[in-house]
C-alpha cells in the first residue's frame, strides 16, 4: 500500500527501492519487540516505513536544519505508532525543535490499519515507543487533519504527510 511510502518523485529525488511491511505474526500483526528506535528494533501495528524512506525523510530534516538555524517546527500527519516521529527526531540531534503528530490513532475503515487499530492499541504504542519525548519534543494531537488544522496557529518549517486522506 503506497500510503505507508514516500513518495520519492514528492522531492525530486531518484525512486529507489522499498522494502516490505514485515509479515504478519500469529495474532496478523507484524509486530517486531522493543522500544521504537528505526535503527534497531521496532514495535509497530502492521505497517512500518522502508529504512531507505526514513533516510530521505532524515535527509529532509537535516536540510531545513541547515537552511534555518532555528529551532525547527516539524508537523507528521499520520504518526501511527511513531517510527517517522522518532527518526526525524533522531535526525534533530541537538538541534532544537519540536515534531508535532497528528493522528486520531484509529486507522482507515478501507485498510488493514482499520483492523489493526480494533485488535491493537496504535495510540498506546505510539505513548510508549515516543517515551520521554512525549508532549515535550514529540506532541501528539489526537484528531483528524481537517480538525486539527482547523485550529492550527504555528507556522510549520517542514509537513510530512504520511496518513490517509479522504475527499
Amino acid at each position: 500500500d503506497q500510503r505507508f511510502r514516500l513518495r520519492y518523485a514528492d522531492f525530486g529525488a531518484p525512486n529507489a527501492p522499498t522494502s516490505e511491511v514485515p509479515a504478519p505474526s500469529s495474532n496478523g500483526h507484524a509486530e517486531q519487540a522493543g522500544p521504537l528506535n528505526w535503527k534497531e528494533k521496532t514495535v509497530g501495528l502492521g505497517n512500518l516505513t522502508p529504512a531507505a524512506d526514513i533516510a530521505e525523510l532524515q535527509r529532509l530534516v537535516g536540510i531545513q536544519m541547515a537552511n534555518l538555524k532555528r529551532p525547527l517546527v516539524i508537523v507528521e500527519v499520520g504518526s501511527w505508532c511513531g517510527q517517522t516521529a522518532l527518526a526525524m527526531h533522531d535526525a534533530l540531534g541537538t538541534h532544537p525543535g519540536v515534531i508535532h503528530c497528528i493522528d486520531h490513532w484509529k486507522g482507515c475503515d478501507g485498510d488493514m490499519t482499520g483492523a489493526y487499530a480494533a485488535e491493537g492499541d496504535p495510540w498506546g504504542i505510539f505513548c510508549r515507543n515516543v517515551g520521554d519525548k512525549l508532549n515535550r519534543s514529540i506532541v501528539p494531537h489526537k484528531g483528524t487533519s481537517l480538525e486539527i488544522a482547523a485550529a492550527w496557529n504555528q507556522q510549520a518549517d517542514l509537513i510530512f504527510i504520511d496518513a490517509d486522506h479522504s475527499y
